[in-house]
């Protein structure tokens, strides 16, 4: 994906930093963005993060395993 041509560039920056902050570097950030995932039918989250609304989902279940709901 090209980070560039992304419609709300904003939204894809706040995943990803939120993400780092949750596992805690970006190595393991990365790690869960590109594994395939249950709670996002079953897609990688960085596939979903090609529209806003998809960054918007994988924003909600990160809020979830932050406060321990989802792993």
């Amino acid at each position: 994906m090209k980070h560039s041509n992304h419609p709300n560039l904003v939204v894809f920056e706040k995943v990803l930093i939120y993400a780092e902050q949750i596992f805690r570097n970006k190595f393991r950030a990365n790690q869960w963005l590109e594994k395939e995932n249950g709670a996002l039918y079953n897609k990688a989250p960085f596939d979903l993060m090609e529209t806003e609304k998809g960054c918007n989902e994988v924003l909600e279940v990160l809020g979830r395993i932050e406060d321990g709901i989802y792993y």
